[in-house]
Formats: structure tokens, C-alpha cells, sequence
């Protein structure tokens, strides 16, 4: 339908910006596995027009769309930015993806990133996982000043499954608990997988 090939132009653009590339090129229009590569080439051939116009759209300040945040994100790397500072310490670098890896190795200025490996939430974005496939000295926070050794052990347990073979401690000064509350006991939190499921919820409270 029209409205899912103007989708297939819009990620593309997306997908482009979470890329080091310097301009869009038919490798970023991506369509689902069971499409066959045959169709997908002349799918790309088709579309690749509309996604370079969409693109000097996207950076039309002039432009009634506006410009989105990846876009003057892309921008500003697309600029070589030098960033002021005497380093750069980066959080949360096991979700970078490839525009913030590439804007950070090009800095002369010390760059420290900080993340865990198995805490990665946006590979569907594009994050590439910078903890693993930077070869660089490594220095483990294994320590928590959040929970006790009996949280610890489950953590433990599921990191062992995930093939780490460096243990988490827990803080010997803090009280924790694995045992099961009450089960009347009043729920204080409700744990969501979509956003559907959390407005469902949400709609239920306000009706009570």
C-alpha cells in the first residue's frame, strides 16, 4: 500500500541516521526477512528516489515537517564536531549506535565509556554493542551500593546463563530479600510490555 512503502521511506531515513554513512544510499531502505532479494532490489530501485528527496526535506529548515532530532543529530556528526573538553566520558555505551561511535573515535580528546554488555535495550534501533567490540583496558564495577547478596545470587544465577564469569557482590551493609510478599498484598507496580498493555492499564485505574 502506499502508506507502507512511504513507512519503508521513512525508516530508511532513520536508519540512516543512526549510520557513520555521509549521505543515503539504497542499502538503508530495509524490508522484512520474508521478502524475497529479488523484489527487495527492485523495491529499492523504486524507492531510493523518494528517500533522497525525503532527505533534503528533512534538512529544509524551511521545510513545514520541521527537523526531527536524528536529523539534526546527523547533522551535527556529518560537521566533524570537535567536542571542548579535556575527555569524554560516555554512559550507557553498550546502546551507542554506529553515528555516536563514529562522532566518538574521531575526537582527539580521551573518550571513557561506561555500560554493560548485558544491559543492551536498542540493538533494534541500530546499537551495535560499543563494550564488546571496543579493544580497550577494561575496568569492572562489580560492586553494588544498591541491593544485598541475596539479590546479588539471582543476578548471579541469570549472568552465569549469559556466559559472565565475573560475579556481582552485593553491599553487605544493605538488608535484602527474595522472598515472596503477601499474596493479597496491594500491587505497587505493574510491569507492561507495550505501550497498549500500560494504556490498558491505565484506563482500568481510571474507571476505578
Amino acid at each position: 500500500t502506499p502508506a507502507r512503502l512511504a513507512r519503508f521511506v521513512s525508516d530508511a531515513i532513520s536508519n540512516f541516521c543512526s549510520t557513520h554513512a555521509s549521505y543515503p544510499a539504497p542499502r538503508h531502505i530495509l524490508f522484512p526477512s520474508w521478502l524475497d532479494e529479488s523484489d527487495a532490489e527492485q523495491l529499492r530501485e523504486m524507492l531510493y528516489p523518494a528517500v533522497e528527496q525525503r532527505w533534503l526535506q528533512s534538512i529544509d529548515a524551511r521545510h513545514p515537517a520541521g527537523i526531527g532530532h536524528d536529523i539534526y543529530l546527523k547533522l551535527w556528526a556529518l560537521s566533524k564536531p570537535s567536542i571542548p573538553a579535556d575527555f569524554i566520558l560516555f554512559d550507557e555505551a553498550q546502546d551507542a549506535d554506529p553515528l555516536m561511535m563514529g562522532i566518538l573515535t574521531q575526537q582527539s580528546k580521551q573518550v571513557i565509556y561506561v555500560g554493560d554488555a548485558h544491559q543492551q535495550i536498542y540493538e533494534w534501533r541500530g546499537a551495535v554493542n560499543a563494550m564488546k567490540k571496543l579493544p580497550l583496558p577494561q575496568t569492572l564495577l562489580t560492586q553494588s551500593f544498591r541491593f544485598g547478596e541475596p539479590i546479588a545470587e539471582v543476578a548471579n544465577t541469570l549472568l552465569k546463563a549469559l556466559q559472565e564469569d565475573v560475579p556481582l557482590k552485593g553491599n553487605p551493609d544493605k538488608r535484602s530479600s527474595t522472598d515472596k510478599g503477601m499474596v493479597h498484598s496491594k500491587k505497587d507496580a505493574i510491569l507492561c510490555r507495550t505501550n497498549a498493555a500500560a494504556m490498558a492499564q491505565l484506563l482500568t485505574g481510571l474507571k476505578l
